[in-house]
C-alpha cells in the first residue's frame, strides 16, 4: 500500500478531479470462489479545506463516473477506471452546510 498526501495554497477551489486511469484486468485477482483477492483502487482516507473536514461528506458532494460516462457511487474508494468529481462551493464552510441538508 502506497499513503500520498497533496496540499496546495490556491485561493478559490470549485471542483476536484481525479482521474483514475490504466487499470486492467490483470489488476484484479479473483479468488476460486469468484471473490476478489487483490484489487488496484485509491482511497480517500481525508480531504479537508482550511480546518473543514469533507471525508465524511464525499458521498453527497461527488460524481464518479466510468469511461462509458455511468455515474457510479462510491463515496470513498475509486475502483474502476474513470473521473471522480469532488464539487466544493466557493464557501467550504456552505458546502459542509449544504451537505448536512441534502
Amino acid at each position: 500500500m502506497e499513503m500520498h498526501e497533496f496540499e496546495t495554497s490556491l485561493q478559490d477551489i470549485y471542483d476536484v478531479e481525479i482521474h483514475f486511469i490504466n487499470k486492467d484486468v490483470d489488476d484484479t485477482r479473483i479468488g476460486s470462489k469468484g471473490e476478489i483477492t487483490e484489487d488496484l483502487l485509491l482511497v480517500l482516507e481525508k480531504i479537508k479545506i482550511d480546518s473543514i473536514d469533507l471525508t465524511n461528506k464525499l458521498g453527497k458532494i461527488t460524481v464518479y463516473k466510468d469511461r462509458q460516462g455511468r455515474r457510479h457511487h462510491t463515496f470513498n474508494y475509486i475502483t474502476f477506471n474513470g473521473i471522480y468529481k469532488i464539487k466544493i462551493h466557493n464557501n467550504p464552510l456552505y458546502t459542509e452546510w449544504l451537505c448536512s441538508y441534502l
